[in-house]
């Protein structure tokens, strides 16, 4: 695989972004870099996500990507200056919670790790925080919709959300299920669409982008490589 970029997630979060960025840069080839061994990460001390990255993003250098685009709100969160810093010859991007322009009141629903890395932009005192510790988890797994919306009625019961004027989604598996966030009657945002679109113009900007206009494919590496996992991935991604 030439010309190669490594999209890199705790697990099937990351598939979202890897289907919007194959539109942008379509003539690339892609690894989608999936540690299922170790999903959900939000759950993990620092020192262990810490660790894990960056065991993971050696894997991924050995495949010699032009870029890694970090697919997870708490890998980037915790991880990401870090790596640039210790690979400054690599384009590195990721993506994290973005509330500036959300109305608000707002409320940011995100993992622990994420939560406590307190990296969210543009977060205020109209912001609030509200970690979901098994939602990853749960969509990881396959969940339907009617089981995480009992699972979140369950969790917000008690809580008003209507105190609220939005929701963002701070963790890349919950896009998975916006719609089921939608269903509480607040309008959902998330900012996939625009650190893709950051990303593709770094690579285009950096005067990688492929010539040829052979159409790129895809690959996936999981750190748990057994063939049930294999065919849930493409269920995902052939579903996006």
């Amino acid at each position: 695989m030439q010309n190669k970029i490594a999209v890199f997630d705790s697990g099937v979060g990351g598939l979202v972004l890897l289907k919007r960025v194959q539109k942008l840069l379509p003539y690339h080839d892609f690894l989608y870099f999936a540690d299922n061994l170790n999903v959900p990460y939000g759950n993990k001390t620092q020192k262990e996500i810490e660790s894990i990255v960056s065991c993971n993003m050696q894997k991924i250098l050995s495949f010699k990507p032009q870029g890694v685009f970090l697919a997870c709100n708490t890998a980037t969160s915790l991880c990401m200056a870090d790596l640039q810093t210790k690979y400054p010859s690599i384009i590195i991007d990721g993506i994290l919670p973005d509330v500036a322009n959300l109305p608000k009141p707002c409320i940011v629903f995100c993992t622990k790790a994420t939560a406590d890395s307190k990296k969210i932009i543009g977060a205020d005192k109209d912001t609030f925080v509200f970690p979901l510790e098994s939602c990853a988890d749960m969509i990881e797994k396959g969940c339907s919709d009617v089981q995480l919306k009992t699972y979140l009625e369950k969790v917000f019961s008690g809580f008003n959300l209507f105190g609220f004027k939005s929701i963002f989604l701070g963790c890349t598996h919950y896009v998975h299920k916006k719609q089921v966030f939608e269903s509480f009657g607040l309008p959902v945002f998330d900012n996939v669409g625009k650190v893709v679109q950051s990303f593709a113009n770094k690579i285009k900007m950096n005067g990688l982008n492929k010539k040829t206009k052979m159409k790129g494919k895809v690959s996936f590496f999981l750190s748990d490589n057994k063939e049930e996992e294999y065919l849930k991935y493409l269920d995902f991604y052939t579903k996006l």
